[in-house]
């Protein structure tokens, strides 16, 4: 099964942070693509992720309103106490999203680097068995 969800867009507003509990929230505006028939202009979309961990220390530190971020998360659900469905988004990596040269708001973003996104242990290697084929293209030039 397949749960992601990957966005590009502006922060709508500064992201808010619950320093207590640990978590937060992005207000991320998404431009749709294709142009609304009355008024001939692009609207947007407003997604709200929440943000914990490294993602949240990287937004504290680097992100503000109008920063252009590419977040890539989940959608989750859950029952409320009121019996009602939930539904939700989750970031699970935020980064600096590349502006286009032809924009003056790219001008005043911040230049400082991309949030790595986490990092998975490699996984272990079985010993070669008998029955393995070895690969011996490591000279090529391509």
């Amino acid at each position: 099964m397949l749960n992601v969800v990957a966005v590009n867009g502006r922060l709508s507003r500064d992201p808010w942070i619950n320093e207590e509990k640990g978590f937060g929230y992005l207000d991320v505006a998404v431009q749709r693509n294709f142009k609304n028939k009355k008024t001939g202009r692009y609207d947007s979309d407003f997604l709200n992720f929440l943000i914990r961990g490294k993602t949240l220390d990287f937004a504290k530190k680097y992100l503000k309103t109008g920063s252009c971020v590419d977040v890539v998360g989940s959608v989750r659900s859950k029952i409320d106490k009121d019996k009602k469905s939930i539904t939700y988004l989750v970031a699970n990596s935020v980064e600096f999203a590349a502006v286009p040269s032809n924009t003056s708001a790219g001008k005043n973003d911040q230049q400082t680097p991309q949030q790595a996104p986490a990092k998975s242990q490699p996984a272990k290697q079985a010993a070669p068995s008998d029955n393995d084929v070895y690969d011996d293209d490591e000279d090529l030039p391509f």
